[in-house]
């Protein structure tokens, strides 16, 4: 029986004859290349994000875990595979869905973290999306909010993420006025701990992108300026959520006709676009060519 892992001329191969009187040696014999002789190309992976080294390191402790009779294994598991899924937004432009949030939800037992997963899910939406797809996810966020409410007697971090995916519908659909004041009412009832350190990054960008296309510059970069101050003490400057905060400072400082700093902050996005997606890339390169 012969294996061909890769697309081969078959008949070519069947017609070779093999001489007479050579006898099988081994059982299993394997011929060709590993594809590792010349060079690894795990080797040249050294410009993962931050975000595709934490989705490796979660599939391993997937692996790892789904091979052992652990108890609370479904627990762990839960975790994990919600963790990969909400990663991987950040890896692709276009994947409305994840097949591991979804092994994540048939795990889950536990009512809130069921409010994670579905949250972590509703925030998935394409980047040329349709209005009604917008205010689908919208929908279900306020949704989530409710459930919470209900769930967990207060506001926690399903809130937060909610917040984040019903400002991105709005912000989607043209509405800056209405995302704003959502972000204004939801900022004093986000704990300033380290666990939500990132998301209030994310949301200080969004309230930022909200204040420049209302024409506020001067308070648009204040929001700016914290958000990369946030980054730069967790994932550091050259990360892909920086360079989107520069992007944004850097089209507020056009706005305000400040064309040397906005050159600065375009630059300051280049190393983090190698990280980013297709939808973040063009406008990010765009910019910085122009500035110089």
């Amino acid at each position: 029986i012969h294996y061909l892992p890769l697309a081969a001329n078959t008949e070519r191969l069947d017609a070779i004859k093999c001489r007479d009187g050579q006898p099988f040696l081994y059982d299993v014999s394997f011929v060709g290349s590993l594809y590792t002789e010349s060079h690894n190309f795990f080797d040249r992976m050294g410009d993962l994000s931050d975000y595709a080294k934490a989705y490796d390191h979660f599939c391993d402790a997937i692996q790892f875990i789904e091979r052992r009779n652990l108890p609370e294994k479904d627990s762990v598991l839960t975790v994990l595979y919600n963790n990969a899924g909400a990663a991987t937004i950040y890896l692709s432009a276009n994947a409305p869905e994840d097949r591991r949030l979804l092994k994540a939800s048939g795990l889950c037992r536990d009512p809130y973290m069921g409010l994670v997963i579905a949250i972590n899910q509703a925030g998935r939406i394409k980047v040329y999306a349709s209005g009604q797809e917008c205010a689908t996810m919208i929908a279900r966020a306020n949704e989530m909010l409710e459930k919470e409410e209900l769930v967990n007697n207060g506001t926690g971090f399903v809130h937060a993420l909610a917040i984040k995916c019903i400002v991105l519908g709005y912000t989607r659909l043209g509405n800056m006025e209405e995302a704003l004041r959502i972000l204004e009412k939801a900022f004093p009832e986000i704990p300033d701990t380290q666990e939500y350190s990132l998301l209030k990054a994310g949301l200080l960008t969004d309230r930022g992108i909200c204040k420049e296309y209302l024409g506020e510059h001067d308070e648009a970069l204040q929001d700016f300026r914290s958000a990369i101050a946030i980054h730069g003490k967790i994932l550091g400057s050259d990360s892909r959520q920086a360079a989107n905060t520069y992007f944004w400072m850097g089209m507020s400082y056009m706005g305000g006709g400040n064309a040397s700093e906005a050159a600065v902050c375009f630059e300051k996005t280049i190393p983090g676009m190698r990280c980013g997606v297709a939808g973040d890339k063009w406008k990010m390169y765009w910019n910085a060519g122009y500035s110089f």
